[in-house]
């Protein structure tokens, strides 16, 4: 857990006030590629602190979504969140509490990711905080479609069938 949000902290710092980053590695264990896109809120919150989304692919073939965020969850039972992309419908989808509680991991990230490859302008994601507090962050998608487009063969577009 420490290591991802020493990643995250490690992008923020290098994008200054880019909304969104690429990380293009290769894991030096098993020379798995590992792609992550970082977006990041527009302004902090009143601590100081950004918050960040991160879509994660390794090899094209596994996937993760998280949202790291400045408040607490419960790290004992999955958190709803509810997921806007632009104007359409929102959304639920289940999440898990990273080990210190303030990173959300989202339990199906496929489907979080193709939605976000599909917004145009915003995401919006809600969840109801340890304290009981609901609250919202949005994240601009401004620049993401090109790190989608210039990612394709990581991030693919489809929808994976059973075939």
């Amino acid at each position: 857990m420490r290591k991802i949000l020493v990643v995250v902290f490690m992008l923020v710092a290098m994008s200054s006030f880019a909304e969104w980053t690429v990380s293009d590695r290769v894991d030096p264990m098993d020379d798995t590629r590992i792609v992550d896109l970082v977006g990041i809120t527009d302004e902090t919150t009143d601590t100081g602190e950004w918050q960040a989304l991160v879509l994660r692919s390794r090899s094209g073939e596994t996937f993760e979504a998280f949202v790291v965020w400045e408040s607490y969850f419960s790290e004992y039972e999955p958190v709803s969140v509810t997921v806007r992309i632009d104007n359409q419908t929102p959304f639920n989808l289940s999440a898990n509490a990273g080990v210190n509680g303030t990173v959300l991991f989202f339990r199906i990230p496929f489907l979080f990711i193709y939605s976000a490859i599909n917004a145009k302008e915003r995401i919006l994601v809600r969840a109801t905080t340890l304290r009981g507090t609901v609250e919202t962050i949005e994240f601009r998608m401004e620049g993401a479609q090109e790190l989608f487009d210039r990612y394709s063969d990581m991030f693919p577009t489809d929808l994976p069938t059973d075939e």
